[in-house]
């Protein structure tokens, strides 16, 4: 191209290839022009070389991305803006490498906008907002053009989602923000009418499908009634029924359908052979299963179920526990069969008849209340699983256990200590042979603390209260066995984490605006966060002024018709 020798001169001196100059061009295109009547993209470039530690590669695939970097000009100083990365490096806590990948991947935060505003106004605002240090942190590295909106469109955003179409709370809003940087730069129109459409079809909890999927709000609204009508003509879910599939798995409304039919197909086949209405009831009570591939989920599965544990109606285990289909095999049901069977002497029958067993997780239920119920020696073949494994923990240790829920917390956490300290010793030993699959890891030998190898994989001392008094379990020869312990000693209480600090302060400051104490940045929230409900309000009177217009002008309209 006419006029770009020196800016491939000086990428190739940089340290860029042919291949990624000639990318550099391609993309630049009119901006090639700007290399001739603009002189500081020089002084830019090489800024970014010297001073920020990029590479001829960083600066191709920063051009690549915005070719219009060539046409920002320096200020006064003879340098372009620099605050940005200023913030990102003190305040944000970036570290080079990490800022050298949010740039590349959005050079437009460099660049001087035209509202006056920067990338450190907006983070300030989306932490007044709620998104604090660390979050932000990460969600900058995940989604860097999260600083590419202004505050003005985060504050917009935030006004329409605690208004009532989606009713969220401000506490809400930060984590909404980090899963979906993209979310404020939606227009508020869009995300209204997305709103309201979720609205008509009975969904009350409108925030909760906005927090589930904000997808959603990048779909239309035809290809919405496409979902929703597939929930209702096909799987053959009531109108209620399907809004609260909605609202309770907001990713019904991205299914693949071609797929889902398979799966539909696959449940009313001859594996399993639901009828329509026990496919429903399992469809309502486990909707992600509409996502679950056939070929290497479900099958699997019901594989497993006949052929591992001989269900002869693997259809009737499927209608009482559902949930079971969406396990892995191997790193799921036959590690949890496998240890019923081995510690607690149960068979397959004891299986069939609590199919529920098998959706319970391992090591925070079955494995710790196998392990008390033995301690207080009353095995879990005795009371059955249903008893063992259905209450909470409290009631499980009261009516169960027979004991206080106080010492079968003190149990837990000391086995589930124990537990993490095996897995350590598991994943050294793996990553010593070479070993990097979650499945080969778990089937290496567990090591007890005194380098014995223990089959049932649970040799410790478990530290817990009984009575009143300190004592001890200990693993040995397949049971556990009380040990009196000396003296009251207790499970170390760990230190209190440290509170993050907020980077709104470091933020205002740089602009000239102190902020004086905590107090003062209680008060200067508590003001932001009243401008947001009063811009709520002013948003929900506006949608109700548009929903009275419409329906004028379809009664003016009904009216001409009649006459």
């Amino acid at each position: 191209a006419e006029g770009a020798e020196p800016l491939t001169y000086f990428l190739l001196q940089a340290g860029a290839n042919h291949a990624e100059v000639a990318g550099v061009l391609s993309a630049a295109g009119a901006f090639i022009r700007a290399v001739q009547g603009n002189p500081f993209w020089r002084t830019n470039l090489q800024y970014l070389l010297d001073d920020q530690g990029f590479t001829g590669q960083d600066l191709a695939q920063l051009l690549q991305a915005w070719p219009d970097f060539l046409a920002v000009e320096c200020d006064a100083t003879g340098y372009m803006e620099t605050e940005v990365l200023d913030y990102l490096y003190g305040t944000v806590g970036l570290r080079r490498s990490e800022v050298r990948k949010v740039v590349r991947r959005a050079p437009q935060l460099l660049a001087p906008r035209a509202d006056g505003t920067s990338a450190a106004d907006t983070a300030a605002a989306l932490a007044l907002v709620g998104l604090r240090p660390r979050a932000l942190r990460a969600a900058l590295v995940a989604h860097p053009r999260l600083l590419a909106h202004t505050p003005r469109a985060v504050f917009e955003c935030s006004a329409f989602l605690m208004s009532k179409d989606v009713g969220a709370q401000a506490a809400h809003l930060g984590a909404l923000y980090k899963r979906a940087p993209w979310l404020p730069g939606r227009p508020v129109a869009e995300l209204r009418a997305v709103a309201r459409w979720l609205r008509q079809i009975g969904v009350e909890d409108v925030e909760n499908v906005f927090r589930g999927y904000p997808e959603v709000a990048l779909r239309d609204v035809e290809e919405l009634d496409a979902a929703f009508l597939f929930l209702l003509e096909e799987v053959g879910l009531a109108p209620l029924q399907a809004a609260l599939v909605v609202q309770a798995y907001p990713s019904a409304l991205a299914l693949d359908l071609g797929a889902a039919r398979g799966v539909l197909a696959y449940l009313s086949g001859p594996e399993l052979g639901l009828s329509a209405a026990e496919r429903r009831r399992v469809l309502r009570a486990f909707p992600s299963l509409l996502a679950a591939p056939v070929r290497g989920g479900l099958a699997p599965v019901v594989a497993y179920l006949r052929e591992e544990l001989g269900v002869r109606a693997p259809g009737r285990f499927v209608s009482a526990a559902p949930a079971v289909l969406g396990f892995d095999v191997a790193r799921d049901l036959r590690p949890k069969a496998a240890y019923l069977r081995q510690r607690a002497g149960l068979g397959a029958f004891d299986l069939l008849r609590f199919p529920a067993c098998l959706t319970y997780p391992l090591e925070e239920v079955i494995a710790p209340r196998t392990e008390f119920l033995a301690l207080c020696r009353r095995p879990v073949g005795q009371l059955g699983l249903n008893k063992a494994l259905a209450p909470g923990d409290d009631d499980f240790a009261a009516k169960v256990a027979l004991t206080r829920p106080e010492t079968y917390q003190l149990f837990k956490k000391a086995f589930r200590r124990k537990q993490q300290q095996a897995q350590r010793r598991r994943q050294g030993v793996a990553e010593a042979e070479g070993l990097t699959d979650p499945v080969l890891v778990a089937q290496l030998p567990r090591w007890d603390d005194r380098g014995a190898v223990e089959g049932a994989g649970l040799g410790a001392v478990a530290l817990f209260n009984i009575g009143g008094r300190a004592a001890a379990a200990e693993w040995n020869k397949g049971s556990w066995a009380l040990v009196e312990e000396e003296g009251e000693e207790q499970p170390a209480t760990p230190a209190p984490a440290a509170e993050a600090t907020d980077p709104a302060d470091a933020a205002v400051a740089r602009k000239g605006r102190s902020v004086g104490n905590e107090e003062e940045e209680g008060s200067t929230r508590e003001r932001l966060l009243k401008q947001l409900e009063e811009m709520a309000a002013s948003s929900t009177s506006m949608a109700a002024d548009e929903d009275r217009e419409q329906q004028q002008q379809q009664s003016g309209e009904e009216k001409k018709k009649s006459n």
